[in-house]
């Protein structure tokens, strides 16, 4: 088989769509209570509370399957957005995608061994988080109509997860400028200038990696 061929990266595409649906497969499975409150946490910070407190081997399996799902569909979503055709090219958004994460959760971490309070680090990593792998997941459905509806309506698609995306990023903002200020009595303005440099500035350098 020929790597460059569109055949090739349509294969690909739909290895990535099975995988993604046998994720979801073993959450409701195996995991669909902890599964169940952990997504249930973008409504309600009291169930995000109850993971936490029942934090155990299954909750990190929650944690890791939620994350690899959020890789594969924000992944094929951007195969459309940009138009790819080359496994070479598709593999790339995927390892930009998967440092862009890792490297925010990394940078989260410094920030709290630097300021000496790692609970603080690690809440917020779980909150920010949490909206990204949301997002993965209700991506779900909109990429398989991408790739598989009769009619080509990806645009109005693309557009719609886009207007999640921003949705999901102003929700986000507000929750952790609620946690941050309220619990932990942090000035807005240092919550801001953190949204800035953790938030917005790895995801304008990650699209950088993709357009160049």
């Amino acid at each position: 088989m020929e790597l460059y061929e569109p055949s090739a990266l349509r294969d690909f595409s739909f290895v990535l769509m099975l995988t993604s649906l046998t994720i979801i497969g073993v959450l409701k499975k195996f995991y669909w209570k902890h599964s169940k409150l952990y997504y249930s946490g973008v409504f309600a910070q009291r169930y995000s509370n109850q993971f936490l407190r029942e934090e155990n081997a299954f909750t990190e399996r929650v944690r890791l399957f939620t994350f690899s799902l959020m890789i594969i569909n924000v992944s094929l979503l951007f195969f459309k957005v940009f138009s790819v055709t080359e496994i070479n090219e598709a593999l790339k958004i995927i390892f930009l995608l998967l440092g862009f994460f890792l490297a925010k959760i990394f940078l989260i971490s410094c920030i709290g061994l630097l300021f000496k309070n790692y609970d603080v680090a690690k809440l917020t990593v779980f909150f920010t988080m949490l909206y990204d792998k949301f997002l993965g997941i209700v991506l779900f459905p909109i990429v398989i109509v991408i790739y598989f509806f009769i009619y080509d309506i990806s645009n109005y698609l693309i557009g719609f997860s886009f207007f999640l995306f921003t949705i999901l990023i102003l929700i986000k903002f507000y929750c952790l400028i609620k946690i941050g200020s309220r619990s932990f009595g942090f000035p807005k303005k240092y919550i801001f200038l953190y949204l800035c440099m953790v938030e917005i500035s790895p995801f304008i350098l990650f699209l950088k990696g993709i357009f160049y």
